[in-house]
């Protein structure tokens, strides 16, 4: 009724061993991250553990559990070294809770795993995927805790600090008799309905007392009577730890719906029991104070745990919640362990959309703060919604620094935060005050440093980020910062021991006191209360101390995992920030069409260096010497830019060599990053302007040459270039007078530039990288509009592809293949298509590829589709706008030929182009040579969507297009020679006769029938080293050819004529039944001696099985042939099949059905239960004696006569579609009366068992594929996607124990 109840619907999964991007190539993995600032660590979410996770953090932070914990000693607890062996008993789930708590404390790690745990529990089948109840969980694990502590000094440790006790009184209003029943509890089960708070629910029951009277008045043992009484309950002794349970989950019986209570429930910070119990001066202490609040964030169908947490001990550090530095991981460019911390919100921001971002640093605003979400654990809402506003005000008043567009999509527009995000401060001090409630006072540390990650921000840093803040552009807006910082008064700090912490998983986060209220309601609410007498007082010597009480053996193992943890730090760190990059030199390129370019004449080459970035430029410069093997390459005074591609070619920007000093990483080369090496001026022959102004633009240029013939001029330009420098660098190719040529930018509409556009350029005016312009005549101004106009609408009607170039060898230290940007009217043909993309590669006629070449779509999904007819229109061969397209050796199809991919037989996908005019069997030859298989043995059978085997191709002379074969389809070629046409080919397989043990056992003249075939089966069976039961049922007789229009008699007859047969010998073809035989089971039989077999709807792939019988058989089409077996009383296998006729003439109910299976076994009729095996899916299909929920009959009934509308059951139709061979389970339920609907095997449990692993490793590779695809294509959103999880059925916590009474 609750299942799927406590999913992790919102749940933020994080996970410390994955490949981290960073500044080498991300092989390695990461090492897990240190501690957070707080000093306190999380927990891992296995997949829904986060119930788990809760509650372990708040008994960890349950001081006096934790300690009595940590007092029981190997010598009560054993060694798991000795835990396989069978003599020792060793307590494994103390243990691994001991060193879980341990670590937790002293591990230098921001999260812990509770694998070792969850596998002392027991669970090996994915329990930690199942969603479960963390009050449930409480009380299983308590019961495990208190069956693993017997027999040792801590076997009182739960009912010492967890159990009390209520009494429940019944007091006679006559005589004064109090009948009472104590019992213990280990929490308080409090209903949240109709109730304003904790105070007011625990008043109403143990306070209130009932009134018995009227019909539920009481009988007094004393009076002997009814009487009137009064009923309530009291405690009677209270644990040191009191735990409240809240039901907020409840079943509406009327809608037949779960739902959660989520009025507003309040409970106290301090809660006097006193008023509750039966005598307070029995009670020792019935103050408490509120340390844990477990709470459940989601609906009744799912949602997620986390809990609030007072720090009793002061073991952590808190902060104010806004100050707090965000965590997260490190940019690609850092050179640190992957994780830094940022404490303003712009920083944040920045860094989210540097790392997820893509080349353009932009995310929509959604995207932009699920990411906040899920890399940081924090909401823009909670966090910094109260001091700077909502976030998209925020980013319009920063908009020096981001720059939002009318879609809501965000891009980072400065590079200074860029730059500089690895050197955040870092506020975590060397040592821990005594104190550890201590506000961080940020930049007034001289030096901050953080141990493990690389990072340090001096204070000359922080203030160089104040001046640049402090610009006039910004002066304003932080003043607006400071202002709204300013009207909240300052929150006093907590004192000692008064810490709360948000504890969500891997994340823990300082909170104020204030936050609890917050889960007064509401689907994020107080699910389970934990209090502390206020009595329990902790000694000095604990506060700040988290190694306290923990023993030396625990300390010790955790010590060598941190000093394993550091040295893989530093291994990472080494690994991490050695980078590769190319060294491109200037002679092996040439200024192209306004861009730099590699030389085509010349095998060119790119050098590959690998070095750690935090060398020198004067190490880098080494390096490249010894590489180069010329020691005099700087005499000469060679420079190193960094290099970019563009779509013009290469661009180089700033120089990174004038400073032998500086390190590589602070000059923003990272891993894949390319060095230009050149002179510093020229290159072949050309100068160069370096930098991000004089980048080059490729531009096309559209002008009437001198002759009047259009053309077109494709070059690249400087974008720092005015468009009167343009118009002065154009002259030069088109006969013009520059104050004469008039420019018009090519849009959906034509966009004029006038000569007051003379002076800006083309930055000023938003050029991109591809527009088209067109050049005429000032003195022609009206051409000039009709070119514009012209060219405008050929721009609409044009198509924008990606081609990509595998006709010729890849470049040494180039991973893809180069690719060209295409544009074609939508209106041309694919062969026009061709010539453009070939003149666009720069290839001549002599230089084509073999067959001149053809081109392919390649589609995500399905990869390269069949060649393209050349022929064919761009939309008749499905090309769209932005499709990839591949030009790869080989001819293109002609016309009347298709293009096929086969699977040879245990080969490789093969692919041939054929004429779709050719036969079958010319067809087959073709892909035998092909793929180089030898014999006649072999056919054509065509696939089904999924690729598997469907219709065989059995008419050799049929052509391919009479099969309906179209462009693209697959076929398979199997082995098995197909048979002459008009016949089919059948294998024969023998069964065991019906019932023949019984037969054999009794003598008659047919006895010898059935002795053949048990020595048949017996011989077979002794031969089958397999093991498959369903082999040792049958044997092979052979596969016979018979015509499709013989008759059934003349199958039986040539099956009576194989070897085998001749053995049994049966004596007419009444004494053979063949049936169908589907999934190694027999199924329908073949009825009526005279029907062919083209009716009996055979063909080539059918197998079929005989039975030889003991008495001639001539069945009707009414006769339906089961088998029945009985379930044995009290287990949970059956009897033996046994075969059943059930004549259906007149009528196939369940009724008869029952009482011809209450004939077979001598059973009452009324105590039957019979239900169908669902062979497939190893069910159960319950047969039902009438329709449970009947539709409502159309129109009136007759006034006077009752007329029933309950359709009746016909066994034959849905949902049972009974037929020959299905087995019937038979129960008695006189013997399995409480497990009436339970026909179930342990063979069914192993078999859903398996196909649940089928299902999960298809889900599995679906899944890997998805995100394959998504990789390839850099689609973050189908990444985004696989994180959401799918409900799941709630499942009943188990937790295995020893027996160690």
């Amino acid at each position: 009724m609750l299942e799927g109840l406590f999913g992790d619907e919102d749940e933020l999964l994080t996970s410390d061993t994955g490949p981290r991007p960073g500044g080498g190539n991300g092989k390695s993995l990461a090492p897990p991250a240190p501690r957070p600032s707080s000093g306190l660590c999380g927990i891992k979410n296995q997949g829904s553990t986060c119930y788990l996770n809760s509650l372990l953090q708040t008994l960890l932070y349950t001081p006096e559990f934790r300690e009595s914990l940590f007092q029981l000693g190997t010598e009560e607890l054993g060694n798991l070294a000795d835990k396989e062996k069978p003599e020792a008993k060793v307590r494994v789930i103390p243990i691994q809770l001991q060193r879980l708590f341990s670590r937790l404390l002293l591990s230098d790690e921001q999260s812990c795993c509770t694998t070792d745990l969850t596998d002392s529990f027991g669970w090996t089948n994915n329990e930690e995927l199942q969603q479960h109840d963390v009050q449930e969980l409480n009380r299983i694990l308590f019961s495990a805790i208190e069956s693993s502590l017997v027999g040792t000094s801590g076997q009182d440790l739960i009912s010492k600090f967890y159990h009390g006790s209520i009494v429940n009184q019944i007091v006679c209003q006559e005589c004064g008799r109090i009948s009472e029943r104590e019992e213990d509890f280990l929490d308080l089960t409090v209903a949240v309905a109709g109730y304003q708070g904790l105070n007011d629910a625990l008043n109403s029951f143990y306070n209130e007392m009932e009134l018995m009277s009227g019909n539920n008045q009481y009988k007094c043992e004393k009076c002997q009577k009814l009487v009137d009484a009064t009923k309530g309950a009291k405690l009677r002794t209270l644990p040191p730890i009191l735990t409240v349970s809240l039901l907020r989950f409840s079943y509406d019986f009327v809608k037949f719906e779960r739902y959660k209570e989520t009025g507003k429930f309040t409970f106290p910070m301090e809660l006097d029991m006193a008023p509750y119990c039966e005598d307070v001066s029995t009670v020792t202490d019935t103050q408490y104070e509120l340390f844990s609040v477990v709470i459940h964030k989601g609906s009744s169908y799912g949602g997620h745990y986390q809990a609030y947490i007072r720090d009793v001990d002061s073991i952590g550090k808190w902060t104010l919640p806004e100050d707090e530095p965000i965590q997260m991981k490190s940019v690609p460019s850092s050179g640190t362990v992957d994780y830094i911390e940022l404490g303003k919100p712009e920083e944040v921001l920045s860094a989210i959309l540097i790392q997820e971002g893509g080349l353009t640093n932009t995310l929509t605003l959604d995207k932009l703060c699920q990411s906040l979400i899920s890399q940081t654990g924090v909401s823009w809402n909670k966090r910094f919604k109260k001091q700077y506003g909502p976030i998209n005000k925020f980013l319009k008043n920063h908009d020096d620094i981001f720059e939002v567009n009318s879609m809501n999509s965000v891009t980072l527009k400065t590079t200074r935060i860029q730059s500089n995000i690895e050197s955040y401060p870092q506020p975590q001090p060397e040592s821990q005050p005594e104190s550890q409630c201590v506000k961080d006072e940020g930049t007034n540390d001289k030096q901050r440093t953080r141990k493990g990650n690389g990072m340090k921000t001096t204070e000359k840093d922080e203030n160089q980020d104040k001046k640049k803040d402090r610009s006039p552009k910004n002066e304003g807006k932080d003043h607006d910062w400071k202002k709204t910082k300013a009207k909240r008064d300052p929150s006093p700090l907590p004192r000692d021991g008064y810490c709360w912490f948000d504890f969500n998983d891997s994340r823990v986060h300082p909170i104020r006191e204030k936050e609890i209220q917050k889960q007064f309601s509401g689907k994020q609410s107080a699910y389970m209360l934990f209090y502390r007498r206020k009595s329990l007082h902790r000694p000095t010597e604990a506060k700040g101390q988290p190694a306290y009480r923990i023993p030396e053996r625990l300390q010790e193992e955790v010590t060598i995992e941190n000093a394993v943890l550091e040295k893989e730090r530093e291994k990472y760190e080494i690994e991490i920030n050695t980078i590769e990059v190319k060294l491109l030199q200037s002679h092996d390129y040439q200024c192209f069409n306004g861009a730099i370019n590699m030389r085509m004449d010349t095998d060119t080459s790119v050098t590959a260096l690998s070095i750690d970035r935090r060398k020198s430029i004067a190490e880098l410069k080494t390096l490249i010497t010894e590489v180069l093997g010329d020691s005099n390459i700087w005499d000469q005074g060679m420079l190193l830019h960094v290099a970019k591609e563009v779509p013009a070619g290469i661009h180089l920007y700033q120089c990174i060599s004038v400073d032998d000093t500086i390190r590589i990483e602070d000059t923003g080369v990272m891993h894949g990053s390319q060095i230009f090496l050149w002179d510093g001026e020229q290159v072949d022959g050309v100068c160069i302007r370096p930098g991000d102004n004089s980048e080059p633009l490729l531009l096309t240029v559209t002008y009437n040459n001198s002759s009047g013939v259009l053309e077109e001029l494709t070059r690249a330009f400087p974008k720092d270039v005015t468009i009167g420098e343009l118009k002065a660098m154009l002259y030069d190719y088109i006969d013009i007078p520059v104050e004469d040529i008039m420019l018009s930018r090519v849009h959906s509409k034509p966009v004029m530039l006038y000569r007051s556009d003379d002076s800006k350029t083309l930055t000023d005016l938003k050029f991109e990288n591809g527009e088209k312009l067109t050049s005429e005549n000032r003195k022609k101004r009206g051409n000039c509009i009709r070119l514009a106009e012209a060219e405008a609408e050929k721009q609409n009607k044009m198509m924008s592809l990606i081609v990509e170039n595998r006709c010729c060898k890849k470049a040494i230290g180039m991973d893809n293949w180069p690719v060209v940007p295409v544009e074609i009217l939508r209106d041309q043909s694919v062969e026009a298509l061709k010539a453009i993309t070939v003149a666009k590669l720069g290839l001549s006629p002599d230089s084509l590829p073999d067959g001149g070449g053809r081109l392919r779509i390649h589609d995500d999904n399905h990869g390269l589709r069949p060649s393209l007819h050349e022929n064919q229109s761009m939309t008749a061969a499905g090309i769209t706008q932005g499709l990839q397209l591949v030009f790869e050796p080989g001819a293109p199809p002609r016309t009347n030929q298709i293009t096929i991919t086969f699977t040879p037989d245990k080969k490789a996908d093969m692919e041939i182009i054929v004429d779709k005019n050719i036969t079958v069997e010319k067809f087959l030859k073709l892909m035998l040579n092909k793929c180089e298989l030898e014999g006649h043995n072999w056919h054509i059978s065509k696939t089904n969507w999924c690729g598997e085997a469907a219709d065989i191709m059995d008419d050799p002379d049929l052509t391919l297009e009479q099969e309906h074969m179209k462009n693209g389809d697959h076929v398979l070629i199997q082995e098995g020679k197909l048979p002459p046409r008009g016949f089919i080919r059948l294998p024969i397989y023998l069964y065991k006769s019906p019932n023949h043990e019984s037969v054999e056992s009794s003598s008659g003249v047919l006895s010898w029938i059935t002795s053949g075939i048990s020595n048949l089966l017996a011989t077979t069976s002794s031969r089958n080293p397999s093991g498959d039961t369903e082999s040792d049922k049958r044997i092979a007789l052979g596969d016979i050819e018979i015509s499709k229009d013989a008759t059934l008699e003349d199958l039986k007859c040539q099956v009576m004529t194989l070897p085998q047969m001749i053995e049994i010998s049966p004596p007419t073809v009444k004494f053979v039944r063949i049936r169908l035989l589907e999934n190694n089971r027999p199924t329908r039989i073949l009825r009526n001696l005279d029907q062919t077999l083209k009716r009996q709807k055979l063909s080539n792939g059918n197998k079929l099985c005989v039975q030889v019988l003991s008495q001639e058989e001539d069945l009707d089409q009414n006769c339906l042939v089961l088998n029945i077996c009985q379930r044995m009383p009290n287990t949970r296998s059956y009897s033996a099949e046994e075969e059943l006729m059930w004549n259906v003439s007149r009528g196939a109910s369940p009724a008869w059905l029952k009482q011809k299976i209450a004939d077979k076994y001598a059973l009452p009729v009324e105590h039957v239960k019979i239900a169908k095996h669902v062979i497939e899916k190893f069910e159960w299909l319950v047969v039902q004696d009438m329709v449970i929920n009947p539709p409502v009959g159309k129109g009136r009934q007759t006034k006077g006569k009752r007329k029933s509308n309950v359709p009746k059951i016909n066994l034959r139709q849905a949902p049972y579609h009974l037929k020959d061979g299905d087995t019937i389970g038979v129960l008695d339920l006189r013997c399995d009366s409480l497990n009436k609907d339970d026909f179930s095997t342990a063979d069914d449990d192993l078999g859903k068992e398996n196909l649940r692993k089928e299902a999960e490793e298809r889900k599995k590779r679906r899944k890997e594929n998805r995100m394959k695809n998504a990789e390839l294509n850099g689609d973050e959103n189908t990444h985004a996607s696989e994180k959401s999880k799918t409900k799941k059925p709630e499942v009943g916590i188990r937790i295995h124990v020893g027996d160690f009474r």
